[in-house]
């Protein structure tokens, strides 16, 4: 998760815009390379996972953070998508800061539970599930 700290850097929407095109291209043609891709698309089956869906969720998150939103929609005229990073309403902003704050607030009361209760807290890496 990102912390208010990290993401005091300058937010540039031209560069989010370009660096979520290229990931989601990338992500597509992953996608593409997969020996079953139509198929299983065929029967509804979207159930796909990228190298880049994490820097992609992440980017989208950041954007939100900053009042925007990245977005792709096809387009049919030009058999193609089309990206866009669109300003956020205030009201629509204000809403998405105050659930990101409830949620750092829950996730630093469920840490702080464990501590107090000296309760380890599983670890993938030590092996604990």
């Amino acid at each position: 998760m990102t912390t208010t700290t990290e993401r005091e850097t300058e937010f540039s929407k031209e560069q989010a815009l370009a660096r979520y095109i290229e990931l989601s291209e990338k992500q597509h043609a992953e996608f593409e390379r997969l020996p079953d891709f139509k198929r299983r698309c065929a029967r509804g089956d979207y159930d796909f996972f990228s190298s880049v869906d994490i820097e992609l969720d992440e980017l989208e998150q950041e954007a939100k953070y900053n009042g925007f939103v990245l977005d792709s929609s096809w387009d049919n005229d030009k058999k193609d998508l089309v990206y866009t990073i669109k300003q956020m309403s205030p009201e629509d902003h204000a809403a998405f800061l105050t659930e990101e704050q409830a949620e750092e607030e829950r996730q630093a009361a469920f840490l702080a539970e464990y501590q107090e209760e000296e309760t380890p807290i599983p670890s993938l890496v030590r092996g604990d599930f």
